[in-house]
């Protein structure tokens, strides 16, 4: 059991909530440029996990990010994920020209 979700675990139960509650936080990001290669980029990196999840909503002048969390430290880590996914795309981008 990772270190950090035990730790979650314990507060919650510390503070008479359960762990496996619903989730309490949502994030949205929304991009609106090159909409399309950024999905198709990131499309096989959407997960769900335990504590947190998130899904990508796209049209044709959008796309959108969709981000929720049990906690805040699993929203962070989400973010982190996603933005982490997007410096990547933005420096291969640079790199192609």
């Amino acid at each position: 059991m990772p270190i950090l979700w035990l730790q979650d675990a314990l507060q919650a139960k510390r503070e008479g909530h359960s762990s496996k509650s619903k989730m309490n936080y949502k994030a949205v990001i929304s991009i609106h440029e090159n909409i399309e290669d950024i999905y198709k980029v990131i499309l096989p990196e959407v997960k769900k996990w335990e504590r947190s999840n998130f899904e990508m909503k796209k049209d044709k002048k959008e796309l959108r990010f969709i981000i929720e969390a049990k906690d805040s430290v699993a929203l962070r880590a989400t973010l982190n994920s996603i933005t982490q996914l997007l410096t990547v795309y933005e420096k291969v981008k640079e790199i192609d020209g």
